[in-house]
């Protein structure tokens, strides 16, 4: 299956040059110069990397890229940055200076293959894939239900931060009924014997007396944005 990717620009002919380039190299490829579209692509297309042209205006550029992170967390974003731009943004996993070439933007991607996607998450001896809604011991996957995968990916994308058990409960199971959440311990239970060392003493997965739940991820040392 083809690696997808979005691009943004407004300029026509560099759009056309990387959208031929990278059909050559196998790539599937969209091309856009409207945000609201890029934004939109970024939320339901299932892209594997992200292009934005922030050349034509820096600041509507950074914010593009916050809004492409924020509509998909696991897609590589990469971006085109003048060098009147003091700072990378966090949510831009690789960069380049004008002017924008199909060789610079190939060459981050194929950095981008040659390390581990940035949305995966150990806990321990596992790794969790929320992209894929895996659970990975080694090689080895471990079964999870939809609700344990639903509940497991939004303790994630909140990691360190209070999930109430009423919010918990409207995500996961589309009520508003919190008066009885033992389905939602049970889950809990069953998603603690699968990533926790001891599931009697969490270390990742705690409850928070009274409020709900909170993923405590380990520490991690990230990468430097690409160059």
């Amino acid at each position: 299956m083809s690696e997808k990717v979005l691009i943004f620009t407004h300029n026509r002919a560099v759009a056309s040059s990387l959208a031929k380039a990278l059909d050559q190299h196998g790539f599937a490829v969209q091309t856009t110069g409207n945000k609201r579209q890029m934004v939109a692509w970024a939320a339901n297309a299932d892209a594997d990397y992200a292009f934005v042209d922030t050349t034509d205006d820096l600041g509507k550029g950074l914010a593009l890229c916050e809004k492409v992170r924020h509509s998909d967390p696991y897609v590589w974003l990469i971006a085109a940055l003048p060098r009147t731009c003091s700072s990378v943004p966090q949510a831009v996993d690789a960069y380049f200076e004008p002017p924008i070439t199909f060789r610079k933007l190939y060459y981050r991607i194929r950095r981008l293959q040659q390390i581990p996607p940035r949305y995966l998450v150990r806990l321990g001896d596992v790794t969790f894939d929320p992209k894929h809604r895996l659970l990975l011991r080694g090689e080895d996957t471990i079964h999870l239900t939809p609700k344990e995968a639903a509940l497991l990916s939004l303790l994630v994308a909140r990691a360190g931060e209070v999930v109430t058990r009423g919010e918990i409960m409207r995500t996961i199971w589309n009520t508003d009924y919190v008066k009885d959440t033992r389905t939602l311990e049970v889950h809990v239970c069953w998603l603690r014997k699968k990533i926790e060392p001891v599931p009697q003493h969490p270390v990742y997965l705690q409850t928070v007396r009274g409020q709900g739940y909170r993923l405590v991820l380990p520490p991690e040392s990230h990468a430097p944005p690409a160059r």
